[in-house]
């Protein structure tokens, strides 16, 4: 079950940040009201935090029937799912993914999945804090996004347009 944990979800720059913040320092920077009580160094706040952003994720789906797409999914789900999810015409489907496969941060380069390496160099700790506080919420977006796969799941935004 593990493997299939979100490990490297926090971007290389959040991590960077937050690497910078001593231990002795957590307490003044963040609320620790919002993590749920005190926490044990970057990899506890990091794994918090992601438990967080999975189980807000979570509800704003069920709230306003969003889409959840899973890492492995892309790039094809932006030629499937997600058109339809943003009701664009042909046109617009032409346009807007004709960039699909290209890479989000170098433009020049092709798409390359690479969560495989990025989860191999998660440490021990960080992948225990994550298994204790991301995987139940992990779980429940993965449960509403196979629910509605198969249900034409769509926004209220693109319901809306004319």
């Amino acid at each position: 079950m593990f493997s299939r944990l979100p490990v490297t979800v926090p971007p290389p720059l959040l991590l960077q940040a937050l690497a910078q913040i001593k231990d002795s320092d957590w307490h003044n920077h963040f609320n620790r009201d919002y993590y749920s009580g005190e926490f044990e160094g970057r990899e506890d706040f990091i794994a918090r935090r992601l438990g967080k952003l999975l189980q807000l994720g979570t509800e704003h789906c069920r709230e306003f029937t969003g889409l959840a797409i899973n890492y492995h999914e892309l790039p094809g789900a932006m030629e499937g799912r997600l058109a339809g999810f943003f009701a664009l015409s042909a046109e617009q489907r032409t346009l807007v993914f004709s960039a699909v496969h290209q890479h989000a941060k170098q433009p020049a380069e092709t798409f390359v999945a690479d969560s495989e390496g990025k989860q191999q160099e998660a440490s021990a700790r960080l992948r225990e804090c994550v298994e204790c506080w991301a995987h139940g919420p992990y779980e429940a977006l993965e449960q509403w996004r196979t629910a509605s796969c198969g249900k034409g799941a769509c926004s209220r935004w693109a319901a809306e347009r004319p």
